[in-house]
């Protein structure tokens, strides 16, 4: 995207983008400062900032299928991860994720959808390691999640998509890992080395 975002501090913005040269080689610019909590959502608003400005649609993304995407993001993005972390992804998207999105429009996955996949995985039997009567644990499930987010951010960045249909997902809609206490942790050790 021909655009940059300056950080003027204290979550102010400034959002450039650059519409090409005159005639005599100076640069078209347009700006706009706005206030956002992060560098994050800062880039959310760049996107749609230069949309407005060029007033061009979302490139290719009309036609382009989940599974498509994610070749894309592969080559672009997922190989810059450390082994450990591709492999896990790959494992992720291969067994469940692909499955459940491969040939959907990415632009016409929607917030419900995401959750209704949420939702599968949190059913008994979604397990792959012969624990067939117990359920994906919660950080499992939220890991599922995290990974889906991570793409379609991606995916607004690099204009395959419009928005991420992960941004409406109310936090209380998701599953919480549960997290030991100190004291439980020792409860839970002792008990068990006998």
């Amino acid at each position: 995207m021909a655009g940059a975002i300056v950080d003027l501090g204290n979550n102010k913005w400034e959002l450039r983008v650059s519409l090409g040269y005159d005639l005599n080689n100076k640069q078209i610019r347009k700006t706009k400062r706005i206030t956002a909590k992060s560098r994050q959502a800062a880039d959310k608003e760049l996107a749609k900032f230069y949309v407005d400005v060029t007033n061009k649609p979302i490139a290719i993304a009309s036609k382009v299928t989940f599974g498509e995407f994610i070749q894309i993001w592969e080559e672009r993005y997922a190989k810059k991860l450390s082994n450990t972390t591709f492999y896990r992804n790959k494992a992720i998207l291969d067994n469940r994720i692909l499955p459940a999105f491969h040939q959907k429009i990415l632009d016409k996955i929607t917030a419900t959808d995401v959750l209704r996949f949420i939702d599968s995985l949190r059913q008994v039997g979604m397990r792959m390691d012969g624990k067939e009567t117990a359920a994906l644990s919660d950080a499992t499930v939220k890991m599922h999640y995290k990974l889906i987010r991570s793409i379609f951010n991606k995916a607004v960045q690099w204009q395959y998509a419009s928005v991420n249909p992960c941004d409406t997902i109310a936090k209380e809609d998701l599953p919480k890992a549960k997290i030991q206490t100190h004291c439980q942790f020792v409860f839970i050790n002792r008990s068990t080395s006998g």
